[in-house]
């Protein structure tokens, strides 16, 4: 949570952000910036590697516990 509110405040929205999650980060999407403050510490959200991280995506990461879910 310290990384993301110091490094990540204010980066700006980019609904196609974290296509093939390339680096320098330039702008961000909701999925693509959680999914972005955890890789800095080496772990990798993206439960299916695809070419673009989603909030699907995350809720099925073997990291994270579902305590609930909403509209899937």
């Amino acid at each position: 949570a310290d990384y993301a509110s110091q490094e990540l405040v204010g980066v700006p929205y980019k609904l196609l952000a974290g296509l093939y999650k390339a680096e320098p980060l330039s702008g961000t999407q909701c999925a693509h910036l959680v999914w972005y403050a955890y890789k800095q510490f080496g772990i990798d959200l993206d439960s299916d590697g695809g070419l673009f991280v989603t909030p699907y995506d995350i809720q099925n990461s073997p990291y994270l516990e579902i305590v609930q879910s909403y509209g899937y």
